[in-house]
């Protein structure tokens, strides 16, 4: 009885691609109310999985295991992620078991539960979102895993770049794209969308990103943008670092804690 959506993974390359090995899956993102924290953890862990502090090594199966669940940071939103190994010790099942998705309220958080759809997927029914909010989800993955400053040290992933193209290309003329900026703005997401939307169109240079993109072109970035090409940000290590930097920057001295204890006009 815990409601849960399934994030990606194989529902996504399902209805998407028509192909549930269209992508690569390292783990099960699966996002449920954080009162069910407990429920979750103490499910997987009668069907056999541990909860993973840290690993020790990975060749010899040695873990730092946690036997109560724990969140991982506030920045990533999961507890520690669960595995459980099959028989032959080579194959393994990896679960992130999530309470909110990047960029949103927790106000709003649980309004998505109630915007889903069902996957068959191999005779298992598996509940994920609706198409709209599929893609909200996508905008708001990609914008975490491409322009936040964790993005920015670590790898930058542009398989989400085509599930977001391919996406549009998909349900182009099914929906009204206004409906998507409508709910933008009363998420306040807008200008999470129009940052992807722009790096978006810098890369397929095509009609369709161009008129997305178009719809959000009134919204800026709250963020520092540096006025750089998706080539610069993405694949110049330099430029990256500058962008680090400059958001690092922009984190410390735009706190309003730190601009009362060396106000305007003082020697910061």
């Amino acid at each position: 009885k815990i409601r849960f959506v399934v994030l990606k993974g194989l529902p996504l390359s399902n209805f998407l691609y028509s192909n549930i090995y269209a992508r690569q899956v390292n783990d099960i993102d699966i996002l449920v109310e954080e009162d069910d924290f407990s429920h979750m953890d103490y499910l997987l862990r009668t069907m056999g999985f541990d909860q993973i502090l840290n690993v020790k090594d990975w060749d010899k199966r040695q873990f730092e295991l946690l036997n109560y669940p724990i969140m991982r940071l506030r920045a990533t939103n999961h507890l520690f992620e669960y595995i459980k190994f099959l028989p032959d010790n080579d194959i393994y099942v990896k679960i992130e078991v999530h309470k909110r998705i990047w960029g949103i309220d927790d106000d709003k958080i649980s309004e998505f539960f109630w915007h889903t759809q069902e996957i068959d997927i191999d005779g298992t029914k598996i509940t994920t979102f609706d198409e709209l909010h599929t893609l909200i989800f996508l905008f708001l993955n990609c914008y975490q895993n491409t322009q936040s400053s964790y993005a920015i040290q670590g790898k930058i992933t542009l398989r989400d770049f085509v599930d977001i193209h391919t996406m549009l290309q998909k349900y182009e003329g099914k929906y009204d794209w206004n409906i998507l900026k409508k709910h933008a703005n009363r998420l306040k997401i807008e200008q999470y969308i129009a940052a992807v939307a722009r790096d978006l169109y810098d890369f397929y240079q095509d009609q369709l990103t161009y008129d997305f993109m178009l719809m959000f072109s009134e919204v800026t970035d709250v963020r520092i943008d540096l006025h750089m090409s998706v080539w610069e940000k993405y694949f110049d290590s330099e430029k990256r670092r500058q962008r680090y930097i400059e958001l690092q920057r922009e984190k410390v001295f735009g706190k309003k804690e730190f601009l009362t204890v060396f106000p305007e006009g003082k020697n910061k």
